[in-house]
């Protein structure tokens, strides 16, 4: 019982962040500043972080909301060129160039994603940076690139996430 209620609680912890961490990327706006406190929350009290280690990690959550939107404005922009070509029945030499463009800077976010994630669970310390990166990493896997990951991983979740 007791891992169902956490299960429960950490999927809720992602889906908000996740959901706000959308809404900045997808939409231009800029992630409400609770949005990125909730998530820190949710660290500090599912991770025991000091001050410090807080402190720290919101440095790298805000430095890493500028490199998400770049991300999410690339993806968006790849997976628009890809639609148009599809629409005007381009040449198939122009969409496999598409296709490989947007596979491209899925890549590029996947793995600069990660590193944020890995960055993250530096300043956390060992076994606690491990448990993090065990609930973010399988996540990453499986973003939908239509708004920031919840690395509520911001923490985890879904993304990017861009």
């Amino acid at each position: 019982m007791k891992y169902r209620f956490m299960t429960i609680v950490v999927l809720l912890a992602l889906a908000a962040g996740a959901g706000a961490i959308s809404y900045y990327c997808s939409g231009g706006a800029k992630a409400p500043a609770s949005a990125v406190d909730d998530s820190l929350v949710w660290l500090r009290l599912e991770f025991k972080l000091n001050n410090d280690q807080m402190r720290r990690i919101k440095v790298l959550h805000e430095a890493y909301q500028d490199v998400c939107a770049e991300h999410c404005a690339a993806i968006g922009e790849a997976r628009g060129n890809l639609s148009e070509l599809k629409s005007a029945q381009a040449p198939d030499i122009r969409l496999r160039a598409a296709e490989v463009k947007l596979a491209e800077v899925e890549m590029v976010c996947r793995i600069s994603t990660e590193a944020h994630a890995r960055a993250v669970a530096a300043i956390m310390g060992e076994e606690q940076g491990a448990r993090y990166l065990a609930i973010v990493l399988p996540r990453l896997a499986h973003v939908d690139h239509t708004g920031a990951p919840d690395l509520q991983a911001n923490s985890a979740g879904t993304h990017h996430g861009h």
